[in-house]
């Protein structure tokens, strides 16, 4: 599992636990994941490993949770009407 996930995972349910509904959570679960495959890009940088192969992978994958992190905060979205949408474009500029 990446360690993207269950820092999504960990925020989703603080977030349902704190009694915001699902959708919220899910949002707050959505920073989260964002911010861990920044954390991971970071770290690559700063330790110059960018140039291995497996950081190409890591690299990949990190990609990949962007098209995600798109997917589900489009599914977002369109759960609370315009003002969904504005939160996600804005996240989406910001991010």
């Amino acid at each position: 599992m990446r360690s993207g996930f269950p820092a999504y995972l960990a925020a989703a349910l603080l977030g349902l636990a704190a009694g915001l509904d699902p959708v919220q959570a899910v949002l707050m679960g959505c920073v989260f994941y964002a911010s861990s495959s920044a954390v991971i890009a970071k770290l690559l940088i700063d330790l110059r490993r960018t140039g291995y192969p497996e950081s190409e992978v890591v690299l990949g994958l990190l990609v990949l949770e962007d098209i995600v992190l798109a997917v589900i905060l489009t599914f977002v979205a369109s759960q609370t009407g315009y003002a969904g949408l504005a939160a996600s474009l804005l996240l989406a500029i910001v991010y």
